[in-house]
């Protein structure tokens, strides 16, 4: 990631395949672990813990969030649901290590 304060907006449209025009709900169905969070001050807005789920997909072994080293200045994760992380140790959805 690049260094210094980043914010991520999500403002996914109601045409993406994840949307479920019954619910009203967005899910992202990951392949694979995101990126390592390390060396920055993120902020992670979605639009509503009601309204988006960021999930594991069905194959693998792997963590949503993995914030990483000492460098890890401020991480702020809202307006989301994390879900369906899948690891053999601490922290499915989330973890924070080397703090």
């Amino acid at each position: 990631m690049p260094h210094g304060n980043q914010t991520v907006r999500l403002a996914i449209p109601t045409s993406d395949p994840g949307f479920d025009q019954a619910t009203g709900r967005h899910t992202i169905n990951l392949l694979s672990s995101l990126r390592d969070i390390d060396d920055v001050s993120l902020t992670i807005v979605g639009p509503g813990s009601d309204k988006l789920t960021v999930q594991r997909g069905s194959a693998g072994f792997y963590r949503i969030f993995n914030l990483l080293g000492s460098e890890v200045k401020e991480t702020t994760i809202s307006g989301m649901t994390i879900s369906n992380g899948l690891t053999p140790d601490d922290g499915g959805g989330l973890r924070v290590v080397g703090r």
